[in-house]
């Protein structure tokens, strides 16, 4: 009876260690560094994987009792290898893949990781095989030990960040979204990525956006802050810039709670609700807030639980084995456990663009005026932003197309005509002249290449390069589109020198909120005014170091005149990362 209790218990303690990393530890340390990107609560994705937690441990425990002795041995010897080799992987052997949005990842680039991981996990594999004996009668307890230093991990992570067990600040239905005023509406849509000139470009093709765009004015001229939309959004919502004195989360923290434009609305009373990719944490909860689910699933083709949970598990199994085999778990996003549980959902799916597309269609079939409070909506689209997926038909391509201004173009209209369908949806419902809307870009694309003037013009700066400098004529260019209430007459284009951070000023206006904004109304730019208008640029922000905690240089571009022309650009201050200023600086 003992050497059952014996061999059993020596059987449990590896198993232990490779199912709780796998589905309760591996979890967590995902879910703690990006809790904003899931739309789930970490207790319910736990809840979830509890119970093939149990299951494959119980499989692999009984596995291992079965077994005669000697094979019993070296199946646990190979058994708490694996549980080790699971944990390193994800804890000391994390390689940079970037953003794991659909684009292809070259993996002969990173081939040398292959070679790293492989080189470890076939010897200590070996090793397990080999030397089963000796391993055998330590596993046992490394793998107790190694179980509860992650357990220590967790309890002093939950104590620092107790945020992480709160309730998932997003709406697991977006009915409340669905719900417009019957006094005033404000809705605030971000197209990410579009930009003005590509905007332009679809105008001269197709002109009747003009009459269907009744009452707005495109501001062909607008500026934006920053290249990229972490930093982006807190500036539009606030006309503050980030000047690299702070961290920069805690920079955008502060402005959400403090400084954004919708935290005066939601003290004169508005009803706030927030469609967003990332957490938005204004300073008051009473927000409804809805991050659209890719792919967008209504709750009765859930037979497997929230499609979060396969999609954790994916990035467990992404994050937990060799290089060599990421690729067919991530496979250009067409994840590997999402496929198998969801095999009739199409894999286009899966993407911003037709999650999008789906959410859009549901906001128009349920679109309803029936709130007594007056609504602030403020609704995020990745649909403009790559991967591009689209033909020229509007249907999915087949695979994931080259960021260049073709497919730019033809995304960015596809996605349009879906924004007029919903556009014409206010109209029907009778809340389109009453309503504020704002349309526009966070920042444009990387690869449009803006023709610009005087480009021999010498610029001090590190951005001037002689290759970067094009690019960022394009994104420094968003598309604005504004509507004033009772607005009337088909659009107008207006060539003053505006910028994404007068927004709140311009809502504070068109709305008599008498709150202080930086920045002024749009609609009191005059198109002969000159204006100094700031940019935000570091070279950080292609290297794909913009998540560190500061700069380490981060330059601020003052543009007086068209921002197509190079002699209008002047280097006004270098900001250095407090943390390592240079000297002479």
């Amino acid at each position: 009876m003992f050497q059952q209790f014996n061999k059993t218990l020596r059987a449990a303690c590896p198993v232990l260690l490779l199912c709780s990393t796998m589905f309760l530890f591996g979890p967590f340390t995902i879910y703690q560094g990006n809790a904003q990107n899931f739309s789930t609560s970490l207790t319910t994705i736990l809840l979830y994987l509890t119970v093939p937690c149990i299951i494959f441990g119980l499989v692999l425990t009984v596995i291992g009792v079965c077994l005669p002795e000697k094979l019993h041995q070296r199946y646990i010897s190979i058994v708490g290898i694996l549980g080790i080799l699971v944990w390193a992987q994800g804890n000391l052997l994390v390689w940079e893949y970037g953003a794991l949005d659909g684009k292809s990842i070259d993996w002969a680039q990173g081939v040398w990781r292959g070679w790293i991981d492989g080189s470890v996990w076939a010897g200590l594999l070996i090793l397990a095989f080999m030397a089963f004996k000796k391993i055998y009668r330590i596993i046992p307890v490394a793998s107790i030990v190694l179980f509860f230093l992650q357990c220590v991990f967790v309890g002093l992570t939950s104590m620092q960040q107790p945020q992480i067990w709160e309730k998932a600040p997003f709406l697991t239905s977006p009915q409340k979204i669905f719900e417009f005023s019957t006094q005033q509406n404000v809705i605030h849509i971000i197209l990410d990525c579009f930009q003005a000139d590509i905007f332009q470009t679809i105008l001269d093709q197709e002109p009747h956006y003009s009459s269907a765009l009744q009452g707005f004015t495109f501001f062909k001229e607008t500026t934006g802050a920053a290249p990229k939309t972490f930093l982006s959004i807190p500036a539009l919502l606030s006309g503050q810039n980030y000047k690299n004195d702070i961290r920069m989360r805690e920079f955008a923290d502060y402005i959400y709670k403090e400084k954004a434009y919708p935290n005066v609305l939601l003290d004169q009373g508005y009803s706030i609700d927030l469609v967003v990719e990332r957490k938005m944490a204004l300073k008051d909860r009473s927000a409804n807030v809805y991050s659209i689910p890719r792919p967008y699933i209504s709750e009765t083709q859930q037979p497997y639980g929230p499609p979060t949970v396969a999609f954790m598990l994916d990035l467990v199994l992404f994050r937990s084995v060799p290089h060599v085999f990421k690729k067919f778990i991530y496979n250009d996003q067409k994840w590997l456990v999402f496929r198998k549980l969801f095999k009739d959902i199409p894999e286009y799916m899966e993407t911003s663009y037709f999650s999008e597309i789906a959410f859009m269609q549901d906001l128009i079939d349920h679109a309803v005026v029936m709130r007594n409070t007056p609504t602030y909506k403020f609704i995020h689209f990745m649909a403009t932003h790559p991967p591009y997926i689209v033909d020229c038909g509007c249907e999915y391509a087949g695979a994931v197309l080259e960021p260049d201004r073709e497919s730019t173009t033809v995304q960015s209209r596809c996605f349009l005509k879906h924004l007029l369908d919903f556009i014409n949806k206010l109209k029907s419902l009778g809340i389109y002249d009453s309503s504020l809307i704002i349309i526009n870009g966070d920042h444009g694309t990387l690869w449009t290449l803006a023709q610009g003037q005087n480009m021999d013009v010498p610029l001090e700066g590190d951005v001037d390069d002689g290759l970067i400098f094009p690019n960022i004529l394009a994104n420094v260019n968003p598309l604005l589109l504004v509507k004033p209430p009772y607005q009337k007459g088909t659009m107008s284009i207006s060539s003053a020198q505006t910028q994404l951070t007068d927004i709140p000023a311009t809502v504070s206006a068109m709305l008599n909120l008498k709150a202080p904004f930086p920045g002024q109304s749009v609609f009191t730019v005059t198109s002969s005014e000159i204006r100094a208008r700031k940019y935000y640029y570091s070279k950080e922000y292609w290297q794909g170091n913009y998540v560190k905690e500061y700069f380490d240089l981060l330059e601020e571009y003052v543009i007086q005149g068209p921002h197509l022309d190079k002699s209008s650009w002047r280097l006004e201050a270098t900001y250095y990362s407090p943390k390592g200023q240079k000297e002479g600086n």
